[in-house]
């Protein structure tokens, strides 16, 4: 699926070290299954891909998230989900920055998205989240016809932010740091999707590794 697509465009464009977390790799609970690889990106931040199986294989999940802890960029997720052949595509970027993002980039992105106005969006509900999302987000209802499409977006999404990226200067890293910690404390506190299946299934303690170790690396 579409991790693979974005592990290749990261490749190319920033240095990965893998990390090994041993057993928690590889999870499973009540029917879902969970695979996690965990990268550092040095001068950069954490990066993680997220894969989740359930439903007999039925539904079908690839997330990955950056959080840059050196570099002044919003935290960046891509949610891709395949349920009764169906698909909702997510690019969620969050503002955790000690400035706005540059408005030449955020048009780039916004391009993106308006390429795709054709494709009806997804409405996921109100979130406590919802005043930190960027409005160069992006969130659609696919079906088999525009898949491609769609992954297609997703995929430029991630090229035109690694170049904001790569173009950042070293920030405060305490600072920055500070402000990614800030988001993914609400999120274990207030929830969202993902982090609700995993405390049904996992638990609070272990819901708090996965997502702050592994997920965003603020540990």
């Amino acid at each position: 699926m579409i991790n693979e697509k974005i592990f290749e465009v990261l490749k190319r464009e920033f240095v990965l070290q893998e990390i090994d977390i041993k057993e928690d790799a590889h999870l499973s609970k009540k029917g879902f299954k969970f695979n996690i690889k965990v990268y550092n990106v040095p001068e950069v931040g954490h990066l993680s891909f997220l894969t989740l199986s359930g439903m007999l294989g039925l539904m079908k999940m690839d997330t990955m998230f950056l959080t840059s802890n050196e570099v002044d960029a919003p935290l960046f997720s891509i949610d891709l989900v395949k349920a009764m052949g169906k698909y909702t595509a997510l690019v969620e970027i969050y503002d955790t920055q000690l400035k706005p993002v540059d408005e030449k980039y955020a048009k780039k992105m916004t391009d993106i998205r308006e390429h795709d106005k054709d494709i009806a969006d997804y409405d996921g509900g109100e979130h406590w989240y919802d005043s930190l999302r960027e409005p160069f987000s992006y969130a659609k209802k696919s079906t088999k016809k525009t898949i491609d499409k769609v992954e297609k977006s997703l995929l430029d999404y991630v090229k035109v932010f690694s170049k904001y990226v790569k173009g950042l200067k070293p920030c405060k890293k305490d600072k920055k740091v500070q402000k990614n910690r800030e988001y993914v404390d609400n999120l274990l506190k207030n929830g969202g999707p993902a982090v609700n299946t995993f405390k049904k299934l996992f638990g609070e303690e272990k819901t708090k590794k996965i997502v702050i170790d592994y997920l965003y690396g603020l540990e």
